[in-house]
């Protein structure tokens, strides 16, 4: 059973590589990401600079032709029935209408 296995992964991974290959994608086939702030660079909002920077990068080194931006809301605890969008001073940041538009 387990050269069967074995060869059933190996026939999926190697399905998975030619189907991950750009010559064997449609020419309008969607290049998506998630984008997001927040937990990794709570800093930055998302109209500033160095986000535009990081978008023309994505673009650039993944072909990446579209994004989902995830904009994160918070609730004060698991069974809070409130959620909202977080403003410092509690560490949390949630972007603004303002900052999502591009």
């Amino acid at each position: 059973m387990r050269p069967l296995l074995s060869l059933t992964l190996l026939l999926c991974l190697l399905c998975l590589a030619l189907c991950a290959s750009s010559s064997l994608l449609p020419h309008d086939f969607q290049r998506g990401m998630s984008y997001a702030n927040g937990k990794y660079c709570p800093f930055v909002r998302l109209n500033e600079e160095p986000a535009k920077q990081s978008l023309r990068e994505l673009k650039e080194q993944t072909g990446t032709t579209a994004i989902s931006l995830i904009v994160t809301w918070f609730q004060e605890t698991v069974n809070s029935t409130v959620i909202a969008p977080n403003r410092p001073p509690n560490g949390k940041r949630s972007p603004t209408d303002e900052e999502t538009e591009h």
